[in-house]
């Protein structure tokens, strides 16, 4: 009797299920283990770097034309670098909260077309001047341009949600609000064109899709930017809002 229990006893344990190989690892697992709850997973940071332009359409800076009176008509072109440091926390699987600090550097570039009309007249060269009947007005036009830089500290808050792709690739999509304070470090100015009112402070919307790749705690990604200014640090006088910036970027991101 002992030596069958003892034989019975030595058998393996058949019944055990066998764990899944790498292979079997689902995309929302993988997932999971960026960022889990093993050790301090919720914590991310990630440095980035990218660049925005904008275009804006013309505007009339002027409410009408006069004779001997310039009518203003002006673009004004901007281009912004940022560099970036941000921390997430993970709210769920797929939900984070994030904010960080960067600075910025924006240079701005208004193009002024300038018109002045002038009635001639006969007769100058005399020193007895006539007006022209019927008179026939002449406009000449010129094009003018002046530039500024602003240097700024931002801070940018937001959320962002992850849509896993692969076991290492997923789409993430991060949004919210960014607040400035800044200065103008270089200037020129040209004197027939309208000036800007400068405001240190300024604020905006921001969107940034990214594609993200993971090996081990590590995630490189690439993305695009876009951006709303919703209070200008350089405020031109013109009703028209400031058209929206695109950009595209790159940037690593470590679990902590």
């Amino acid at each position: 009797m002992n030596q069958e229990t003892l034989v019975i006893a030595e058998k393996p344990d058949t019944s055990v299920v066998p764990l899944p190989d790498s292979a079997s690892i689902t995309v929302s697992e993988a997932l999971k283990h960026f960022g889990s709850n093993k050790g301090a997973g919720k914590w991310s940071l990630s440095v980035l770097t990218y660049w925005e332009a904008e275009k804006r359409k013309k505007n009339d800076f002027s409410d009408a034309t006069f004779i001997g009176n310039e009518r203003e008509i002006a673009r004004v072109h901007a281009s912004t670098f940022y560099a970036k440091a941000e921390i997430t926390y993970k709210l769920n699987t797929n939900l984070e909260i994030l904010s960080g600090l960067g600075i910025r550097t924006s240079r701005l570039v208004q193009y002024g077309y300038l018109s002045t009309i002038i009635m001639p007249i006969e007769g100058a060269s005399s020193g007895v001047p006539q007006p022209i009947n019927p008179a026939e007005p002449d406009t000449i036009h010129r094009s003018e341009k002046q530039s500024f830089r602003i240097n700024s500290i931002v801070v940018p808050i937001g959320f962002a949600y992850t849509f896993p792709l692969t076991t290492r690739m997923s789409l993430r999509l991060s949004g919210g609000g960014e607040f400035a304070y800044g200065k103008i470090t270089s200037r020129f100015v040209h004197p027939d064109l309208s000036a800007p009112k400068f405001n240190a402070f300024g604020c905006s919307l921001w969107l940034r899709p990214e594609i993200h790749y993971s090996f081990g705690r590590t995630q490189l990604f690439g993305f695009g930017t876009f951006n709303q200014s919703l209070s200008q640090q350089l405020q031109w006088n013109v009703d028209s809002r400031r058209n929206p910036t695109f950009g595209t970027g790159i940037g690593l991101r470590i679990r902590l």
